[in-house]
């Protein structure tokens, strides 16, 4: 959340250090059946394999929190970092459908204040 204040307060290095940070706890978290990708500028995408409702809730809310807790050492500062999460759990739609709906569940938790997760059902 909020990354373009990240690199316009700290400057650019700080946010790939984040970047850098978030991608690492990504690769820790997600089992060897899931993709994840930097997906633009500072998204990244995860293609979770056989999630029902209940475990992508708890997934997925555990990882809010794992980067909720973490902090990232810039310049000798500590900054701490939160995510919103959009998430779609339709199976057999275009990849392009997915993006859509996962994307729109991200908007929906910004808009509903940020640092949460949002699944479409």
């Amino acid at each position: 959340d909020y990354f373009k204040k990240v690199n316009d307060t700290y400057g650019h290095e700080a946010g790939d250090a984040v970047l850098k940070a978030l991608a690492g706890l990504l690769r820790e978290r997600v089992r060897d059946t899931d993709i994840v990708a930097r997906f633009g500028g500072e998204e990244f995408c995860l293609l979770a394999i056989n999630l029902d409702a209940k475990r992508a809730k708890e997934f997925f809310e555990k990882l809010r929190l794992d980067i909720e807790a973490m902090s990232v050492r810039v310049k000798g500062r500590q900054l701490k970092v939160t995510v919103s999460i959009g998430v779609c759990l339709e199976e057999f739609l275009h990849l392009d459908d997915l993006l859509s709906k996962a994307d729109a569940m991200l908007y929906r938790a910004k808009e509903r204040g940020r640092n949460r997760v949002e699944i479409a059902r």
